[in-house]
């Protein structure tokens, strides 16, 4: 623990200042997050002070350097690497901060080249978010260090922009009264936390002849650019937007926005590969261990039965470094025809959604190959093997698109709009 002491400078518990913490003991309880605390120079001014006890909140192992400097690492849950990162900051006004993520090099991705176009956000309200553009990678000590001076004394700082359970409840009950979506409780979490799932059609309109699309987000809970897409998707399909009501009249969707509900209302991260256990996207099989995974998939093979199910989604967020793109399934496994699709979907979309997406930014899944053998257990491969649907894992950018700019919230929506229009398109023309 490194602390930086001045003259007449005491460390206090701002729940009771009356009794003196040593560093050591102050250190520890800062670690857990259990309480705020911060350091008071000559009884004026106050060191910034950093928490993460709130829905989302990820941050650990906080150290206070200087009066504006602090280090902390992001939280790894069961993530063998971290990623994620939420904190609240106070005493932070007409102040520029310093802000050190001590353990960057142990993140997803965590190389010079990821951390160098990674910049993160922050608010004044959680409504409005802005990029922290004064960031730099430290190879040598494998630190993320970044900087901001704020205009008012309380600012919330993430890795990407934050989008909660809270979030989500908040956008169904926004939606719930429209005549073109009907939500449904499909279950609970391991936490007792309601599964969610939304049908977007035209309900005047028979399912039996509609072409079904299906689309899942927030298997790695802290992958938040999926959530903005999905509900910029779904924004779109709402709307009295004429093709959306030609769309609706086609086509029915089955949306599942948020599958790992508690990780999400935690703060995990999420992402573990190579784990069953611990990784919701690797628990895709006929009897998964995860209550979760388990009321998705078979709600999602009830309403397979009920239309004609043509393609699926899973909307996810790449390593820091890379810009948004797709896995498919590989051409040698799937076939020509089936490569077919997949190549003319992404040219649509490059078409209509051309400011934040190129044709030739995919993926090709092979899982012959050992490293790709996981993905047996995967959504995308789930619905490829069980139904031969159209099955894409969208990986939508936490920092730039592919032409260098960075990603806005609106930016996500509209990337999730495009895939919408893209897939009609397909459907229209008997693509799919």
């Amino acid at each position: 623990m490194l602390y930086q002491f001045f003259p007449g400078l005491s460390l206090y518990s701002n729940a009771s200042h009356s009794s003196y913490l040593s560093p050591f003991q102050a250190h520890r309880r800062i670690a857990r997050m259990d309480e705020i605390y911060s350091l008071t120079i000559r009884g004026n001014e106050t060191m910034v002070a950093l928490e993460a006890n709130f829905e989302g909140g990820n941050a650990e192992d906080v150290r206070t350097i200087g009066p504006d400097h602090l280090s902390f690492r992001a939280r790894k849950d069961r993530s063998p690497r971290p990623l994620w990162f939420y904190f609240r900051l106070t005493n932070v006004k007409e102040r520029r901060v310093k802000l050190e993520l001590a353990n960057a090099s142990e993140c997803l991705g965590g190389t010079a080249r990821a951390w160098k176009v990674t910049r993160p956000v922050f608010s004044y309200d959680c409504a409005r978010w802005e990029r922290i553009t004064e960031a730099e990678y430290i190879d040598e000590k494998g630190v993320f260090s970044f900087s901001q001076t704020f205009a008012e004394d309380t600012a919330w700082v993430a890795f990407c922009y934050p989008y909660i359970y809270s979030d989500l409840l908040r956008y169904l009950e926004s939606v719930k009264d429209s005549p073109y979506a009907r939500v449904d409780v499909i279950g609970s979490s391991a936490e007792g936390r309601k599964l969610y799932a939304l049908t977007i059609t035209d309900f005047g309109v028979g399912d039996s002849g509609k072409v079904g699309i299906a689309a899942t987000a927030r298997h790695h809970a802290g992958e938040t650019p999926g959530s903005f897409s999905m509900e910029g998707m779904m924004d779109f399909l709402l709307s009295e937007d004429e093709v959306a009501s030609e769309m609706r009249r086609k086509l029915a969707f089955r949306i599942y926005p948020m599958v790992d509900v508690d990780g999400v209302y935690k703060g995990a991260y999420g992402k573990h590969s190579r784990g069953r256990e611990n990784d919701f996207n690797r628990d895709w099989t006929e009897n998964p261990k995860r209550p979760e995974v388990k009321a998705v998939k078979e709600d999602l093979d009830r309403w397979a039965r009920s239309c004609d199910y043509r393609a699926f989604f899973d909307f996810h967020a790449p390593t820091p470094g890379d810009e948004n793109y797709f896995y498919v399934v590989s051409s040698s496994e799937s076939g020509q025809k089936y490569h077919g699709k997949v190549l003319s979907f992404l040219w649509t979309l490059a078409r209509v959604c051309a400011d934040q997406y190129a044709s030739d930014d995919y993926r090709e899944v092979d899982r012959s190959d050992p490293e790709w053998e996981d993905w047996n257990r995967s959504s995308t491969y789930y619905q490829y093997d069980r139904y031969g649907v159209l099955s894409l894992c969208c990986e939508m950018s936490y920092n730039t698109n592919r032409f260098g700019r960075y990603m806005t919230q609106d930016a996500m929506r509209e990337l999730g709009k495009g895939i919408a229009l893209a897939m009609y398109e397909m459907a229209c023309g008997e693509g799919l």
